[in-house]
Formats: structure tokens, sequence, C-alpha cells
């Protein structure tokens, strides 16, 4: 009985001893002690190294941002980066010019006496430890900001969403349009949030960026919201049930391999209460799986494969009481089927106000990590650990498949799935880049080499999960692409065979006409959300134009997505010089009733003019007419099911209850206010049972 007793002591102090062995701290590799700001790795020189960006308050200097380069010896010195110093800060690396160059984006606190001032600067990188201020970028000074970077129009370039509170100490929340030559336009404002965080991820994969955001919107209000991006500029309320916190941090992941992102997020709610939380992805909904995990607040819960075993562990570092007083840094082992496990015995100091972040700083195929913080001794620290485990990842393969599909002014893009020895199939993430020379990201940047596939930040690839993308509004030329897989360890495959992809836009379309909702008297008023009107210029909304062949069943041929209607009522689009037979124009709004040319057009020439301006002109004379015998479509399809009537009254109806604001199908009149007026328009229509006509 002894001898079992002491064969088991043995076993436990094994175990133990393997765990304290699994990171070791890299000493040489030293850093200034920070603490409430932000730490992330970037191979900013291009040397296939990562390096290091750090933010935060010091102990000896007041504020710090600094770039620390990974000399491939275990050692970082500070490059002496001539960018702002702040605290209370944040920053992200991100390719904003897409010359596969990642370029860095930074704010906090820049003064504290005798008041709060905050910054915030994007720099270009413009050569290695040469950062220059992109003084055009036109973004809100922030102090404590939340960042975030992401494509959400899919146009190719980088878009940013900044949070936090502003140095007039007001929360905001916007999303700033990367309009090319380092400005920034800000289009949609979101929750004022503050002590927060934000993610863009999409995560019912329908190929656009959906954000995630979570913080405080008042003194005790603190909310998680997920807002699905509709695909048209706007976004939407999920309606997804997500505990509200502060103090927070979310990151997205496939935790079980099944193809869609789940999520991780940790902070305190409304009563003060410490979360750790996992929701899992069940077809767009999300649920609470109730794992394990030690609850924390002010920290960082952050996805990766540690042991290269496939699937997405956690590292979690924070405070674990409100008070501060008793913090952790740790890792949580996936074990599969929804089981979380916490790594015992590896002897990392816990940090408060703290942040870490994955990384493999010595290209040997295993997630190391940084760390900083402030110790329960009050200590500022900030560490490096290198990963020992004996497993070391392989690359996934390469993606094979790669075809391109023009429909309008957009093209879409596929490719078959990759495979790979420990990431499933369906858990690996895509990376795309398109450029306007051969090797080139000149349109979308991979933030990679494109010869060998190594990953210049670490994260999940730009495509997410899917294996497709549309990419939008390409002018005329020849473009490059290609795409790699990313796995779990956020390690990158080569790039597949670079594709030709040739625009030639020699056929425009002109098409005059007006909609029944916005029609003023003598044109069109501009589409108006929540915040003023919702596009640009003359435009006053959107409509869709598909050509049909001219027999039965009539099928689809060709597609023009997102023609801007101008407020005169007309439009212009491209399309390729092989449609030159003769179509039926049809006419799709977002809540106006699908309407069909007359007859058959031709497309033989160049130009094509077709104007709706009589009932005539309709198929089945299928419009309306206004007092002024002007000539409309139709609207208060606002379920877009062919026919107004009682369920789209009911809609519109249950959306005027609320006094909904923004832009949306109910909103018949385009006023930015879902109403009486909206019911009256669609009433009108629905009374005369107004449907679409078709051959």
């Amino acid at each position: 009985m002894k001898k079992h007793f002491l064969v088991i002591i043995i076993l436990i102090a094994l175990a133990f001893q393997i765990n304290a062995q699994l990171f070791t701290e890299v000493t040489t590799a030293t850093f200034p002690g920070l603490y409430i700001g932000n730490c992330s790795w970037g191979n900013y020189n291009n040397d296939g190294y990562l390096d290091v960006f750090m933010t935060g308050y010091g102990s000896s200097i007041p504020r710090v941002a600094k770039i620390f380069m990974n000399s491939g010896e275990a050692s970082f010195p500070d490059i002496a980066a001539p960018i702002t110093q702040v605290g209370n800060s944040s920053g992200e690396w991100g390719d904003y010019n897409n010359d596969n160059i990642i370029d860095l984006i930074l704010g906090g606190n820049f003064t504290s006496t005798p008041t709060v001032v905050g910054q915030t600067r994007l720099y270009s990188n413009t050569g290695p430890g040469t950062f220059t201020e992109v003084t055009t970028a036109g973004l809100t000074d922030m102090v404590a900001p939340e960042i975030a970077w992401g494509d959400y129009d899919n146009d190719g370039d980088l878009d940013l969403v900044l949070g936090g509170s502003d140095n007039s100490s007001n929360a905001v929340c916007n999303l700033y349009r990367n309009d090319g030559n380092g400005v920034f336009t800000p289009v949609i404002v979101f929750d004022p949030i503050s002590d927060g965080a934000l993610a863009f991820g999409d995560y019912d994969n329908d190929g656009y960026l959906d954000l995630l955001l979570t913080g405080r919107i008042g003194s005790f209000d603190y909310i998680t919201k997920l807002y699905h991006n509709n695909g048209d500029g706007t976004f939407s309320n999920s309606g997804q049930i997500l505990t509200g916190l502060r103090t927070s941090s979310t990151a997205w992941g496939d935790y079980d391999g099944d193809g869609d992102l789940d999520i991780l997020l940790s902070g305190s709610d409304n009563s003060d209460v410490l979360h750790t939380i996992i929701y899992k992805n069940n077809n767009g909904t999300f649920v609470d799986i109730g794992a394990p995990l030690i609850p924390i607040r002010y920290g960082k819960a952050a996805w990766g494969d540690y042991d290269n075993d496939g699937d997405l562990d956690i590292l979690l570092i924070g405070q674990i009481n409100s008070t501060g007083s008793v913090m952790v840094t740790t890792i949580f082992r996936n074990n599969g089927n929804d089981v979380f496990e916490e790594v015992t015995g590896l002897g990392f100091p816990g940090l408060r106000r703290s942040c870490a972040a994955w990384g493999d700083y010595n290209n040997d195929g295993k997630l190391d990590f940084i760390a900083m913080g402030r110790t329960a001794g009050g200590v500022y620290t900030s560490k490096l650990y290198r990963n020992n485990t004996t497993i070391t990842n392989t690359l996934p393969t390469i993606p094979s498949g790669l075809t391109s599909l023009r429909t309008g002014n957009n093209v879409n893009l596929s490719w078959n799935a990759s495979t790979d020895s420990q990431t499933p199939s369906a858990g690996l993430t895509y990376n795309l880049r398109i450029g306007t020379t051969p090797g080139g990201s000149e349109i979308c940047s991979p933030m990679a080499n494109t010869m060998t596939g190594f990953r210049n930040v670490v994260q999940i690839g730009n495509m997410n999960m899917r294996t497709f993308f549309t990419i939008k509004n390409l002018s005329e030329g020849t473009y490059y692409w290609s795409v790699q897989a990313i796995d779990n360890a956020f390690a990158g495959s080569a790039f597949a065979p670079e594709q030709t992809l040739v625009i030639a836009n020699n056929k425009t379309l002109n098409v005059n006409v007006f909609l029944d909702g916005l029609y003023n008297g003598s044109g069109l008023n501009k589409a108006q959300d929540a915040f003023g009107d919702h596009f640009l210029g003359n435009v006053a909304d959107q409509m869709s134009i598909e050509l049909r062949n001219n027999t039965s069943p009539y099928n689809v041929v060709h597609t023009i997505n997102n023609v801007a209607l101008n407020t005169n009522g007309t439009s212009a689009s491209l399309l390729p010089a092989t449609y030159s037979g003769n179509y039926y124009i049809a006419i799709k709004h977002r809540n106006s009733i699908e309407t069909w040319s007359a007859n058959p057009v031709s497309f033989a020439g160049s130009t094509i003019n077709y104007s709706f301006d009589s009932p005539l002109k309709a198929y089945g004379n299928n419009m309306g007419v206004k007092t002024n015998g002007t000539p409309v479509l139709y609207g208060g399809d606002s379920n877009q099911d062919g026919i107004v009537d009682g369920s789209d009254l009911s809609g519109i109806g249950n959306q005027a209850d609320f006094a909904t604001a923004g832009y949306i199908p109910e909103d018949i009149n385009g006023d930015g206010l879902i109403d009486g007026s909206d019911l009256s328009v669609a009433g009108n229509n629905a009374d005369s049972a107004i449907g679409v006509i078709t051959p």
C-alpha cells in the first residue's frame, strides 16, 4: 500500500514538473514593465520574424508606445520608432494602404495634467523602422480606445472601428470607411461604448464582416451586441442575447471545428460579477456552453492552439475579483466536446490591468506568448514565455480550385477547402490577396509573405472561415489573385498558384426610374438613416438590375448589385461586352415591387438606355402613377415576397410601434423613421393587391 502511494506521489510530482516546464521565461527578451495598455505581434520589417508592439503606463516612464525588433536571437531591441507615447492605450497592426507592409494605429492618454488629453494616430510603415504619421486620417482623438480593423464593405481595403472616450469625455463608437490615400470617413455610429472591446468576424459566413462590441454605455449600463453586416453598407442588431460586460475583451474563433466562428468573452456585468464565457455558434445562434473558465476583468482572453492538437485553447490573464487584489495568468486546454480544463502548475505570475498575446517568436512551430501587467506586489512587468511542447505544428495544404465569376461590377472568387494534419478542414481560415501587378496586393493585402506564406500578423485569415469572397466595384484592368489557408496556430500555407482576372467594362447600361416611397414631386429624396443621408453625393438609394432570358423560363443571366440610383432618377452601370442579346430588364429595390421591362431590350450596342417613364414601359403596365402623371415603382413590399399585403403592413407596424430609426426595408418613404407615413404608402398598394407581374 505504501509502495502504491509512493508511486502516485512520484507521478503527481512528475506531472507538475512537466507542466512547470511547458513554458519557460525568455530572460534575454527584456521589455519595459507596462500595464493598462496593449501588446501585439507583427512582422513590421518583413524579415520573417514576429516583432512586438507594446503600449501602456510604465513605472519609470509614464506613457510608453514602442516597437521591439525580433533579432532572431531571443532579444528584442527597441527601434525607437517616432510614434506618440500614450498610456491607458491600445494599438493594432494593419495594412491600410495595401502595400503588404503592416502599418500601425494607436491611441490613448497623451497627457494627464492639468486635464486628460487623448490622441489617436495612424502611422504608415514606409520602410524598416520608419513610421510616418498619416495626417489625413481624420480620426477622433481618444482616451482608452478600442480599435478593430476590418473590410466591412468588401472593396479590399481595411476600414476601422474606433470606440472609447473622446477628449470631451463622451463615449463614442464610429465606423470609418477607408477611402484611400490615407483618408478615413466616418460613416456609421454604433452604441457609444467605453471600457470595452471590439472585434470583426463573419459569424454567419455570408461573405460580410459583422461587428461584436462590448462595453459601458452609461454609468452602470453595460452591453454586448452583435451587429449583422447587411452587405449594403449598413449594419443591424442581430438580436443575439449576450451578457453585457465592461472592462472586457472579446475574440472570434472556431473552437469546435464546425466551420463557424464562436465567441470568447470576458469582463464584469452590471452587478460587478466577473465572467469568462464561450458562446457556441449554432447556425447563427449563440449559446453559452457553461465552460468552467476563471472569470476575469481588465485582462485578455485569447484563442490559440498552444499544444498543436488542432483545436483552439485559451490564454487567460487578468483580475479575478472586482478590486484587483487577486489576479491570474493561465491556460485552458480544449479537450474537445465543449470541455475545457485548466493546465495546472504553470507558475505564471498573475497580472492585473493586463494584456497577453500568442505568437511564434522563434519560428519553431509552437505558439509562445507575451504578457504584460502589474503584479500583486505592485511591480510592472512584461515577459516572454517560450513554448516547450514536444509537438510541432505543420502547415495546411495549399488551397486548390481557384475560380472567378464576374457579376456586374463585382467579382465572385472561390476556392476549395484545404486540409491540415492538426486543424480540422472545417476549422481552417483563409487569407486572400488581390493585386494589379503579379504577386501584388494593391487591392487586398494578405499581410503575409506572398512567396513563403509567412504571416506578418497573428490572427485568423481575412476571409475568416469562408471559401469565397465577393470583391466589389473593380474598375477595368487586369488583376492577379491568390489565397492561402491558416490553421489554429495562425500559421499559413504557401499561396495557391496565382490566377489572372480581366475586367473589361465596355458596355454601359443607363436605366431611369422613380420609386414610390422616395418620390417628392420632381425627383427622389435621399434615403436617410438614423444619422442623416445614408449615401454620399446625389445618390438617393441603391437597387439591383437583373438581365433575364427572353424565353421561358426567363432565367437570370446577369445581375448588377448595388446600383446607385440618383435623385433625378438616373443610374449608370457597367457590364461585360459578352452580353449582346435581347434581355428583359428586371429592377429590384429593398421595399419596391420587382418590375420588368415591357419587352426584351437589345444589348447590341456599347450603350443601352431604358427608361421606365410610362406604365407602358413596364411588363403588364405594372407601375403606379403619381398625381402629376409620373410613373413610379410600387412601394411597400418590405419583405420582398413579391406582393404588398398584410405581412408587409405587420412588419412596418411593428417597427413603427417602437419608433425604429435607420436605413431598413420597412422605411418605405426613406426618411429614416418608421411611422404612419410608411404604413400609408404600403396600405394603399396593399388595398389594390399590388404584386409582381412577369411573363
